[in-house]
């Protein structure tokens, strides 16, 4: 273990150690310069001025007139300058993820003759395999979504097959859409998509990232090349915004008011609605030319109004909400030769958000979660020569949540204190219809967040051989923390479904929100399958860590003008993946090789092959093959489950048993673990049901 230990940080020493690099290769423009007969020109001085904040790249052409510039997205002045030549400038826009390519053809001339060409990007790459587009600052900038959820946008990309990105109240919809895996959100280079609980759509519980801050964006839907990894669907990689030469800003406000919505066709009323937003941004120039900042920051305020429809009068009320969210964070660059510059982003976001009403559930169910995401990031680039440029990343981002429900609990001796419930009251589970938290889950309290450290070293390198090869080799080191501070099914579920629901239902729950004045005891003759599921843990708490490890070698070799092969081999390893150190009898048997035993994830080897051919007019075809690996969730849930006892006591007949399912005091966590069928089978032995499907053992 401790070999092991030594291993990973010697690793992540190692590639901090690798040479300085620079911000993220947010795009590259790459090109061939030649005299009038077609003869490459070495020794040609190219600089690539950014329009907008004045950073000027510089590069020289090498024996066979070829150049390469790594740089940011935007537009940019491209100058050929050799002696004796007629210096020659290109204009071009770059999108994130694009190689421009820009070739120069320089004549005979006097000194001070300068050829002018102005050119536009491309609306196709035709040197790419990978299926996807580019949302560009324009359209992020100007295109009207829906809450401004800029990854709606993402309907516009070629190769998007979704209807809605937001068909739930997450910020970022496209990430709780997929299922664990299938997703990766990447800001600036840097890997956020939160995979806890990878699987849940019920909250904004994806980082969250104000519209004003995005720059633009670039998505993939296929065949995406060996240096991104950990999802088997699609990645959508964003950069965000800096500060230019032009000090300037922004201020703006959305609102959204019910008073212009027609009534609702089910409810037969305008149903409240309010929502506001105040979005302020400011960037300029520290140091012209070398040093800039950006700083924004989004306050969101949404009252609302959760309805209760159910077939019982007394149940049916209007809760007052107001969900809150507040985003700030800032960018800083600074160039400090035409061949090293350095960028540093921190963004963070808090908010509280609630949910709930219904025709089948009382007010009890109403839940809300305190949220929070924060990231940081710094990015480090530098030209090595003509033909190499290194990047090196390190970062932390950080997700979390911490869940609560509405209902209380007045009575000190009521069913929920017997119960050891808490503050809260236990789900009663009705035919169609269901009372206190509204869930068979019943996971309360709640608090999970998730960090990640990561450091990340890109090396490109440009030669010719055979034609053009652009070669990527790097790796990635990603150490995750899992934290969890909650109890599934802690605070009971009683399953009343032996009968109809009764018709004095809300005489027997008096007040919805307060389980202390439930009266329980008239349903004991309803209660019938698992009867009363209780959790029994001393202390709801885990922690899983999780090292990942992934190298990888990318070739796009152009072999001719017309044809593009991408190559690539990545390699992912992860430590920890299915919480190796949890042993769970009969289904979990900790670290091995045998059958249900816990291993490292190790065989992710992932070969990526593609083409990509525009010979013909107005025509590219593309192909290709890959094998990709999505990010196993996260198994926190093992590590819980194995810490406590689920249990099922079956209705026995007496009249009190809704209230006192035990026939006495609860059963402490060591007397159920001392009297387990997997510890000792003997008639009376306790079963401990199983999270999936309710299974026991």
């Amino acid at each position: 273990m401790r070999f092991r230990r030594l291993l990973r940080w010697l690793t992540v020493g190692a590639m901090l150690a690798m040479p300085a690099l620079a911000h993220a290769q947010e795009a590259a423009i790459i090109g061939t310069v030649a005299d009038a007969t077609g003869g490459a020109l070495p020794g040609v001085t190219i600089q690539a001025v950014h329009e907008a904040t004045g950073n000027s790249f510089e590069s020289v052409t090498d024996e066979r007139g070829d150049y390469r510039i790594p740089g940011r997205v935007g537009a940019y002045t491209v100058t050929a300058d050799l002696p004796g030549f007629t210096a020659a400038s290109r204009s071009v826009t770059v999108l994130v993820g694009q190689e421009a390519v820009v070739d120069l053809t320089l004549t005979v001339g006097g000194v001070q003759e300068t050829v002018t060409v102005t050119g536009e990007a491309p609306l196709l790459d035709v040197t790419q395999s990978s299926m996807g587009g580019n949302i560009d600052a324009r359209q992020l900038q100007e295109l009207p979504v829906q809450g401004r959820n800029w990854v709606d946008l993402v309907m516009l990309a070629p190769g998007a097959r979704v209807n809605s990105v937001t068909s739930n109240p997450s910020q970022e919809g496209a990430a709780n859409n997929r299922a664990g895996g299938d997703y990766q959100l990447n800001v600036d280079g840097q890997a956020v998509t939160n995979y806890f609980v990878a699987l849940d759509s019920t909250t904004k519980r994806q980082p969250r990232f104000s519209r004003d801050a995005m720059a633009e964006f670039e998505f993939k839907s296929s065949r995406f090349d060996a240096t991104q990894g950990r999802s088997m669907g699609l990645q959508v990689n964003a950069v965000t915004k800096s500060g230019t030469n032009t000090p300037s800003g922004t201020f703006s406000g959305y609102f959204r008011h019910d008073r212009f919505n027609a009534d609702d066709l089910i409810a037969k009323r305008r149903l409240p609605y309010e929502n506001q937003q105040i979005v302020g941004t400011f960037g300029g120039p520290v140091r012209r030319d070398k040093v800039h900042l950006f700083g924004y920051y989004e306050y969101e305020r949404q009252p609302a109004t959760l309805l209760f429809n159910t077939p019982y009068p007394a149940f049916n009320v209007d809760l007052s909400t107001d969900d809150v969210e507040k985003k700030g964070g800032g960018r800083l660059d600074v160039q400090f030769t035409p061949q090293t510059r350095l960028s540093a982003r921190v963004g963070q976001v808090k908010g509280k958000v609630k949910g709930g009403g219904g025709a089948n559930t009382m007010a009890g169910s109403v839940s809300g979660s305190d949220l929070e995401n924060q990231e940081f990031l710094g990015t480090l680039t530098q030209v090595l020569s003509n033909s190499v440029v290194n990047e090196l990343k390190g970062g932390y981002s950080q997700v979390g949540w911490e869940q609560v429900v509405l209902l209380e609990n007045s009575n000190p001796a009521s069913v929920s204190n017997q119960l050891g419930l808490g503050k809260h009251g236990p789900s009663v589970i009705f035919r169609g219809f269901n009372a206190g938290a509204g869930s068979a889950y019943g996971k309360y309290p709640d608090h999970q967040w998730q960090e990640v450290t990561s450091v990340r070293d890109d090396l490109t390198l440009s030669l010719n051989k055979g034609g053009r090869h652009t070669m990527k080799l790097g790796g990635e080191v990603l150490y995750a923390e899992g934290h969890d501070e909650s109890c599934v099914r802690c605070s009971g579920v009683l399953f009343v479904q032996g009968g109809p629901i009764p018709a004095n239902i809300e005489s027997l729950f008096p007040d919805p929100l307060d389980s202390g004045t439930w009266i329980l005891d008239p349903l004991s003759p309803l209660v019938s399958g698992p009867g009363w599921r209780q959790a029994i843990i001393d202390k709801a708490q885990s922690n899983v860590i999780r090292y990942t490890f992934a190298g990888w070698i990318q070739d796009d070799w152009a072999v001719k003008d017309a044809l593009t092969l991408n190559l690539g081999l990545r390699y992912d390893y992860e430590d920890n993946s299915f919480a190796n150190d949890v042993f769970f009898p009969q289904y979990l048997l900790g670290e091995g090789s045998g059958p249900n035993q816990q291993h490292n994830d190790a065989n992710n080897v992932g070969p990526r092959v593609g083409f990509s051919y525009s010979g013909i007019d107005q025509t590219v075809v593309r192909g290709g093959y890959g094998v990709y690996f999505g990010f196993a969730p996260n198994a926190h849930y093992s590590k819980f489950y194995e810490q406590a006892v689920n249990i099922d006591t079956p209705n026995d007949g007496r009249p009190d048993f809704a209230s006192n399912p035990y026939n006495g005091p609860r059963p402490t966590l060591a007397q159920l673990q001392a009297n387990l069928c997997t510890s000792a089978s003997v008639p009376g032995c306790v079963r401990h049901v199983l999270p999936t499907g309710g299974v026991s053992y």
